[in-house]
């Protein structure tokens, strides 16, 4: 109970549902959902970062060229107006309930032929539960969600079609009205059926401290548009060379970057080793490293 005094519990409700041709990996290309929010509005970037974070651990790459990515994904979000609940509760009331016991003692005097008796009797009060009382308590709740839909834009680009390949609703209820709070919370829970079917809503719950809701905060996943003119500043692909290094930053030709502390060019390949694992990225993919 100590331990987890201070910290917020989180009821999230996760509902996915995917096509049999779904698979993990590939690059996307990220948008808003909601026709009030552009992807350039500040909130939707900050949102839209936890979700890069969750998709990069199921091999996802996120890019900046739509033509060049493998799906869409489209991300709304929201919170709902205070609904607010009064609910009543029983309290125990205990006091004198009887009587356990009782001790009389006195004494006899006699004057001449008469006879008096003087006594005091002594009782055990007796306690217990005397009955219940009522409570009144009332409480202000928020409904939160998020929706995540994927659609398949190869098939877009070749017979202009809208072909949905998998839809992740989330929801969330509950006292705090800050969706930036619960948000990366909201994720941490749903990100392992990105790309699923559960068959049914799933529910959890979910704490601050949760090591999913930890990984969707990673600070690695930012995409920076690179410059096509830039020129490849490593050009070693038939020998092995190895940077090593904190802030090395890999920007590749479909305008998204990757961050690491070492990489590797190795027959023609660049492998760089991430937060996320090692990825490997052709060579010829490669705009500049920095």
């Amino acid at each position: 109970m100590l331990l987890l005094s201070g910290c917020a519990s989180y009821d999230v409700r996760v509902s996915s549902i995917a096509g049999n041709d779904s698979a993990s990996g590939g690059t996307y290309y990220i948008l808003s959902g909601a026709k009030d929010v552009d992807s350039n509005d500040l909130q939707f970037k900050e949102y839209a970062n936890y979700i890069d974070c969750a998709m990069a651990g199921k091999g996802y790459t996120r890019t900046k060229d739509f033509n060049r990515a493998d799906i869409a994904l489209f991300l709304s979000y929201g919170i709902g107006d205070p609904k607010d609940s009064v609910s009543s509760y029983a309290i125990p009331v205990f006091g004198q309930t009887g009587v356990s016991s009782a001790y009389t003692s006195g004494s006899v005097n006699s004057y001449g032929s008469n006879a008096y008796y003087s006594g005091t009797t002594s009782f055990t009060p007796q306690y217990g539960l005397k009955g219940f009382a009522t409570g009144v308590r009332s409480r202000t709740t928020y409904f939160r969600y998020f929706l995540l839909d994927a659609f398949d834009l190869k098939t877009y680009r070749e017979k202009n079609d809208n072909v949905q390949l998998w839809s992740t609703k989330v929801t969330s209820s509950g006292s705090s009205s800050d969706l930036r709070t619960v948000f990366p919370v909201m994720v941490g829970a749903a990100k392992s059926y990105f790309g699923k079917n559960t068959g049914k809503q799933l529910s959890f719950d979910m704490y601050d401290w949760n090591e999913d809701v930890k990984s969707v905060k990673c600070d690695n996943v930012h995409i920076i548009e690179a410059t096509p003119s830039d020129p490849i500043v490593q050009s070693a692909t038939k020998q092995q060379v190895t940077v090593e290094s904190s802030s090395k930053k890999v920007y590749l030709k479909d305008g998204s970057i990757l961050i690491g502390k070492s990489i590797n060019f190795d027959a023609g390949n660049l492998k760089i080793e991430t937060s996320r694992g090692t990825l490997t990225i052709p060579a010829n993919d490669v705009l500049k490293i920095e």
